[in-house]
């Protein structure tokens, strides 16, 4: 319910003004192009319905040449569609001039196809998003390779907008916090970072070195899902931790972390 009242919500409302006979075609093409049952399609409704309004004919060309862009055999692909349905609501023209576009910023074909098989939506960004975030690693301090590296071996950074302040933001907290070298230095050992909140992880390592300044804490560490988890592993006291945040983000950390939504 909640995906069918967002999709609604971003005007996608299109289906409601569908015959139910109509409907039941569009389940049954989806179900035949996805190889799934009436079941699992009735189970992604909400995140299917806008691809109702979509003439079926056009979504095997689609379904098709994703699968030629990304190398992923049919059941991989599907399941990935039933995570972003929106890969189905591009036309052939974007998807290729996209892929195109992958393909110029990475500088071969078999990288493209690397880094659209581990991340398809990919294709979905803005044309020269792969181009421009690498162009951004590199201000960063990335050599031209390393950024590719970086990029291949994290394909979610691929769709991520790293222009916006809060990733440089991330990697010079992890590039102080850390004592790397350089700003390649920390994408490279610290690669999930650009996706992590300062407000959930420059708490957890402030706390652990008032309490441990001898012992050494992987960044890796700071990323355990949830303040409890992150206690629990560690053996330290949840109450007192959530005391040492809340007052860590009205002093020190309000500045550390003035680009991250509260």
């Amino acid at each position: 319910m909640p995906k069918l009242t967002s999709a609604l919500r971003n005007g996608f409302a299109d289906f409601l003004l569908l015959k139910t006979e109509t409907v039941r075609d569009k389940v049954s093409g989806l179900c035949s192009l996805l190889g799934l049952s009436d079941e699992q399609v009735s189970a992604k409704f909400g995140g299917l319905a806008f691809l109702f309004s979509t003439d079926a004919g056009k979504l095997k060309p689609r379904f098709q040449l994703l699968q030629q862009r990304t190398g992923r055999p049919a059941s991989s692909l599907v399941a990935r569609i039933l995570v972003v349905p929106a890969l189905l609501n591009y036309p052939e023209e974007t998807l290729e001039r996209n892929y195109a576009a992958v393909v110029d910023a990475l500088g071969s074909e078999a990288a493209a196809k690397l880094l659209l098989s581990r991340r398809p939506d990919v294709l979905i960004s803005a044309a020269d998003r792969v181009a421009r975030n690498l162009q951004t690693l590199q201000q960063w301090g990335c050599s031209p390779e390393a950024a590719v590296k970086m990029l291949l071996g994290n394909p979610r950074l691929g769709g991520l907008d790293l222009e916006q302040p809060a990733f440089k933001a991330r990697a010079d907290y992890w590039q102080a916090a850390y004592s790397l070298d350089t700003a390649e230095a920390a994408m490279l050992q610290c690669y999930d970072m650009l996706h992590r909140s300062l407000r959930t992880v420059a708490p957890r390592v402030a706390f652990w070195r008032s309490k441990r300044p001898d012992q050494a804490l992987l960044c890796c560490t700071t990323f355990t899902p949830g303040d409890a988890e992150f206690c629990r592993r560690q053996g330290l006291a949840l109450a007192e931790f959530e005391a040492f945040k809340q007052a860590w983000l009205a002093g020190q950390g309000a500045q550390i972390c003035r680009h991250e939504r509260g």
